[in-house]
């Protein structure tokens, strides 16, 4: 588009948005205002018809009054005289005040009279249709003592405006002798001359009318939401306004509409569109002046400059100039683009010196140097180190750059597939480095350290990225060594029951370093003493503190030492143990770190400590076993008792001795086992679990050990408290549970979600007509189904781990002939498989190749004729297994490799036998037969 079309558009659009904003100021202002303004017209019409309402009902009320203080009413009500009707409520009287209803009741709420006029001005001695059914006008009837009062009644026939009063007299402090009761019927007729007299187009409504127009009931939604007043507008023709009246209950009882002209805004309407009208004649007017004068004087200018810059553009010749001539702003302007020429050849110039030190630079390093380019989505520069790394031509990414994700090996995928996305989608927006596994041609795997840079352009933004890619494959390999030397080293020191560990050489030699076997030892973990300088020395016996530090300082001083000690467990037991460190210095000699085994040397202790009592009285003996321990006569008479006893069962030993039975410390189910515990007891101790009963009546689990003493008929009992042990073994016992039903509960789900997804292929498929599409929906629901009965079966099994193949197979085919309409006595399927049983990993993938081999030959091997299909799966040796399956079909062409096929199930299989880690073969001989095996 030229600057002459340009400058016409601008003037075009210039003009369009003035006569816009005039016209939505008008809009706004003029409008706007008159909407708001027949608005609050018609709300006071509003008002105007419900004052007029009230006022009707006041003289009503008036009028009412009026009738029920007369004497000859108060002597109507005692003696009905047929001369007060004739007198007073003759149809002269109804027609001049506008009345169509008159009641009297006495106090028993009997009626005395009753006459009403019909639609048709009909006189009639019955109450109208529905109005019984007010529970508050039949209060008003019985309730003489009430004033008078009125309101509408929503009658089904007509709406009804009453007024009540009680019927008193001339002297007001005489008996009521009963009520009178007058109506107006809210018909045409009223709503006529209620026009008339107003002013108002007006119309009524019964509230909850179904048959009520549209408008009305779109009304009484409004109401219905709180809101007293609806407008609407009927175009520009006229505007309503809708309200409702209460009945004598304070229900919506009457819609009324007001309906009133929009001549003004009509008229509005035309003023702005002739105004409009005159500012776009205007605006052409002055739109072609100004373009004529600017044709003159710009834009022929304009148009000789813009054609020597293409000229000059289409050479791409930097050193042209532009010709000057005149001493106006063109001429200036000239004069600087050729001036942005000069600075253009010059960078021009560095640029392509630039370029060349660039290439010499990336295509001489081992590094890959890489450019991508985001708006054009491609590779625009890999050096030569491409080849080299990955072993592919550049050429392939140029072309392609989606094969970026074909080089990546799959032990790592992801980490590639993920920074390539972010390429991608302009979403690296600083710098990245990452490292992946790639593949080359050879199926040798290289290790990739990428750095990606973003290159962003004058504004900001991302449109290039630039990384280099380097070779790290021996620095994994290194990694990996070390990693495995590691854990070697770690599994020889856990093994070891030596803790080895190491020290800070400067106070208070602080734990640098200590082995994961010290958990078993002490109760400890290794933490704990890395994290606190102080946590060893804290839990050293106290009376061996001193002589530990004192050993501490012959180490410094000899390099070498070794000292023994108690140390306080988690449980808090002491153990003892052996200490041997080492100093270990560095090149110059200096000492830099401790070194040191431990060693729990607490059985060698407890020997040394046995043979030192072994002098000592059996009774020493007896009170340092560790255990709750007592000695008792064939009575079960306690003699003699230790320590542990005391804590164990919470009395004290003077009390126990003082004539104590351990029958009291057993719990009558148990002393029957007990008592034939000292009968069966003669030279070999005798243990068994047992209940114990404490002082506060709390029940221990404990082992009892039961042996007689030789050469005695005293018997020494010792019971260990397991307790803690019952109870968090009872607690091992409901978390295995727990864990089991919450393996099954999985195994569940994933089956119900299988299948849902099943059904949501089945349900897709039947809005496919193309029989294609529908085969392909059905062949992925079959695969959906062969994961689906694994998991049911898993669900079902008491192994949660493996599942049976021989009902596997079983299962499997006989949905499989069914989903393909193959009956039994078309197709014959036999089965030889074994006693075979596999975990979840190797089940899916089996699963999923019988599925594609079964329907491969369902679908091509017969056509329409009878076959038989046979698969055989047998363990051949520990570990090996062997998968066949043939069928005496048609066979498979023989110019189809099953290795290159791109069929979508024969790749499956291809996939799945290689995730077995197995190997597939294929024999087409008097059909076809496909044999896997795997480990």
């Amino acid at each position: 588009m030229n600057l002459r079309k340009k400058t016409l558009l601008m003037i075009g659009a210039t003009l369009l948005a003035l006569v816009l904003i005039l016209y939505a100021t008008s809009q706004i202002i003029l409008v706007t205002g008159l909407t708001n303004l027949e608005e609050d017209n018609i709300k006071q019409d509003a008002a105007r018809f419900e004052e007029a309402i009230l006022i009707e009902e006041q003289n009503l009320n008036a009028f009412t009054r009026e009738m029920a203080s007369s004497d000859e009413t108060y002597n109507f009500m005692l003696n009905q005289n047929q001369q007060f009707i004739d007198h007073n409520l003759d149809d002269n009287l109804f027609s001049a005040m506008g009345i169509d209803l008159v009641l009297f009741f006495d106090n028993q709420g009997h009626i005395i009279y009753v006459k009403r006029l019909d639609q048709e001005n009909q006189a009639l001695s019955t109450l109208p249709e529905g109005m019984g059914d007010y529970n508050s006008l039949k209060s008003l009837f019985f309730n003489n003592s009430t004033p008078s009062s009125g309101g509408i009644l929503n009658l089904p026939n007509t709406p009804l405006l009453i007024s009540i009063s009680p019927v008193t007299g001339s002297n007001t402090n005489s008996t009521v002798r009963g009520t009178v009761l007058m109506g107006r019927n809210l018909n045409k007729h009223f709503i006529s001359s209620f026009s008339n007299f107003t002013q108002l187009q007006l119309e009524l409504s019964p509230y909850n009318l179904p048959e009520a127009g549209r408008d009305f009931q779109d009304a009484q939604a409004a109401f219905n939401r709180n809101e007293n007043i609806f407008i609407t507008y009927n175009g520009s023709e006229s505007i309503s306004a809708y309200g409702f009246l209460n009945d004598i209950e304070n229900n919506p009882a009457i819609i009324f509409k007001i309906t009133d002209s929009r001549l003004y805004y009509a008229k509005t309407l035309n003023s702005i569109y002739y105004f409009m009208a005159m500012i776009i004649i205007a605006g052409f007017i002055m739109g072609f002046s100004i373009l004529i004068y600017l044709d003159k004087s710009v834009l022929s200018s304009l148009s000789q400059l813009g054609a020597n810059i293409k000229f000059i553009g289409e050479k791409k010749d930097f050193s042209a100039r532009f010709p000057v001539s005149g001493d106006d702003e063109f001429s200036l302007l000239t004069r600087s683009l050729n001036k942005m020429m000069e600075k253009l050849e010059n960078s021009h110039r560095t640029l392509q010196k630039s370029e060349t030190k660039f290439r010499q630079l990336a295509e001489n390093i081992d590094e890959v140097f890489g450019i991508y380019d985001l708006k054009k989505k491609r590779f625009i520069y890999l050096s030569p180190a491409f080849k080299d790394i990955w072993g592919r031509d550049p050429q392939e990414l140029y072309d392609d750059p989606r094969k970026w994700k074909d080089y990546l090996d799959g032990r790592d995928k992801v980490k590639g597939i993920d920074v390539f996305s972010k390429i991608k989608n302009n979403n690296l927006n600083e710098e990245e480095k990452i490292q992946f596994p790639i593949k080359r041609p050879d199926n040798s795997i290289r290790w990739i350290e990428a750095r990606l840079s973003p290159v962003k352009d004058h504004s900001g933004n991302v449109n290039r990225v630039v990384g280099i890619a380097t070779d790290i494959t021996r620095d994994k390999e290194a990694e990996y060594q070390l990693k495995s030397t590691k854990k070697r080293l770690d599994f020889l020191i856990s093994a070891t029951p030596a803790i080895i560990y190491t020290l800070s050489i400067h106070p208070p030699h602080k734990t640098t370093f200590i082995s994961n076997n010290v958990k078993k030892q002490t109760g400890y973990s290794p933490d704990d003493f890395l994290k606190d300088s102080y946590f060893w020395m804290d839990r050293i016996h106290p009376d061996d503190v001193s002589h530990a530090l004192a050993d501490l300082g012959t180490l410094l001083q000899k390099g070498q030492h070794y000292y023994e000690y108690r140390f306080q467990r988690r449980d808090g037991k002491f153990i003892w143990m052996r200490d041997e460190a080492n100093v270990i210095m560095d090149d110059k000699g200096q000492p830099v770190e401790i070194a040191g085994y431990w060693i729990n040397i607490t059985k060698r202790k407890e020997a040394e400590e046995a043979q030192k009592e072994s002098e000592r009285t059996y009774k020493t003996i007896f009170e340092n076993t560790g255990t709750a321990t007592v000695i008792m006569d064939k009575k079960m008479d306690i003699m003699l008792l230790n320590t542990e006893f005391e804590k164990l069962s919470g009395y004290s030993r003077e009390e126990i001795q003082a004539g104590m039975n351990m029958r009291e410390f057993t719990l009558p189910g148990d002393l029957e086992n007990y008592y034939n515990l000292l009968i069966q007891v003669k030279n070999t101790p005798y243990s068994h679990e047992s209940s114990f009963k404490t002082r506060e009546g709390k029940i221990k689990e404990v082992i009892v050990t039961l042996a007689l003493i030789p050469g005695t008929e005293l018997y020494v009992s010792s019971f260990l408290d397991i307790t803690d042990h019952k109870m968090a073994d009872n607690k091992l016992k409901a978390s295995l549970k727990e864990k089991e039903v919450l393996l099954q509960e999985l195994h569940h789900r994933v089956k119900n979600n299988l299948q849902v997804i099943s059904s949501l292929l089945s349900l897709q498929s039947r809005y496919l007509t193309d029989k294609k599409s529908q085969e392909l929906f059905n062949e992925s629901q079959n695969r959906v189904r062969s994961m689906t009965l694994i998991h049911e079966m898993l669900y079902k099994s008491p192994d949660l781990s493996q599942v049976g193949f021989k009902q596997y197979i079983k299962e499997l085919s006989s949905v499989l002939l069914s989903s393909y309409g193959a009956s039994k006595n078309q197709i014959s399927f036999k089965m030889e498989v074994g006693d075979i049983y596999l975990d979840i990993n190797k089940a899916i993938p089996c699963g999923l190749i019988l599925n594609e081999l079964i329907t491969n030959s369902l679908k091509h091997a017969f056509g329409s004729g009878p076959g038989e299909i046979k698969v055989s799966f047998q363990k051949k040796e520990p570990g090996t297994y062997v998968l066949e399956v043939e069928d005496n079909g048609v066979g498979i062409p023989e110019d189809i490799d099953i290795n290159k096929s791109k069929s979508l199930g024969l790749r499956l299989v291809r996939t799945l036998t290689q995730q077995l880690g197995g190997s597939l073969s294929l024999e087409k001989v008097q059909g076809t037969k496909f044999k896997i095996i795997f480990k």
